[in-house]
């Protein structure tokens, strides 16, 4: 997981970065990743070289995208979310 998704750490939010090779036009990850008490499932869509969009569980998501990272605040999300890159 954490080759496929650079993952870095702050006090209130998570980066997330997904690593495939362009050519590759989706990805999901069936077994959740685990950051405190959220239990989060990480899939990737469309095909590119940089993140156009994020939903979250099918919602569109304000977090911070720029170019291929997308920062996450803690609070912004549910207990159980599935979070969608979505690539172009």
């Amino acid at each position: 997981l954490r080759g496929i998704f650079e993952v870095r750490y702050a006090a209130d939010s998570v980066a997330l970065s997904p690593h495939l090779p362009e050519n590759m036009s989706s990805y999901v990850q069936n077994l959740p990743y685990y950051w405190g008490s959220k239990e989060l499932y990480l899939k990737v869509t469309g095909s590119g070289s940089s993140v156009t969009g994020l939903k979250v569980n099918g919602k569109d998501c304000l977090a911070a995208l720029n170019g291929n990272l997308a920062v996450i605040k803690f609070d912004d999300l549910p207990e159980k979310a599935e979070i969608e890159f979505i690539r172009a």
